[in-house]
């Protein structure tokens, strides 16, 4: 009896040994998932919103979904951009989630700050954002702008004149926006 409990004891301690990465690995797994799903529970209001700003601007969404995620959006400006991302996140977003939104989007996640960050100022100075707290949000004139100018041009796709110019954002006298 003493031999059979041995065997038993050794082929336990053998099954554990063999368990014990494969249930650490299953819950690193489930706790990858859940981000995951909370990841999709964060996003989902803003996709929502998302389409429902397109559909006012007229957008054509199933020729968005068909582009390439992360593609380069031929005709959207930066400004455009941010418009277009704070219209659907009206709650606001803080610079960095702001410019990391409008790269993604509409620029390949290419945009650099340098570019960004002077067209942010100067749509704050124009009175088409507005900055509280550290939280960026669309005014009034700027949806106004989002209808103008879709109405004047007949589409979401024109160009401002929106230079680089990298040197001029040291000197904003609005400040920095990553601030």
């Amino acid at each position: 009896m003493a031999d059979l409990r041995k065997v038993i004891r050794e082929a336990y301690l053998d099954l554990d040994k063999r368990m014990t990465p494969l249930l650490m690995r299953r819950d690193q797994l489930m706790e990858e998932l859940a981000q995951v799903n909370r990841e999709i529970n964060r996003l989902t209001p803003s996709m929502d919103e998302a389409r429902k700003v397109a559909e006012v601007l007229g957008l054509d969404l199933a020729e968005i979904e068909v582009k390439n995620a992360g593609a380069e959006q031929p005709g959207v400006t930066i400004k455009e951009g941010i418009r277009l991302v704070l219209a659907s996140n009206t709650d606001g977003l803080n610079s960095a989630d702001l410019h990391e939104n409008v790269s993604l989007a509409y620029f390949g996640n290419k945009l650099e700050r340098t570019s960004f960050s002077p067209q942010l100022s100067r749509m704050k100075s124009d009175g088409e954002v507005s900055l509280s707290d550290g939280i960026w949000r669309l005014t009034s004139k700027g949806r106004a702008a989002m209808t103008t100018r879709r109405l004047v041009q007949g589409s979401i796709s024109f160009n401002e004149n929106e230079p680089h110019d990298a040197g001029a954002s040291h000197g904003s006298d609005t400040g920095s926006v990553f601030d």
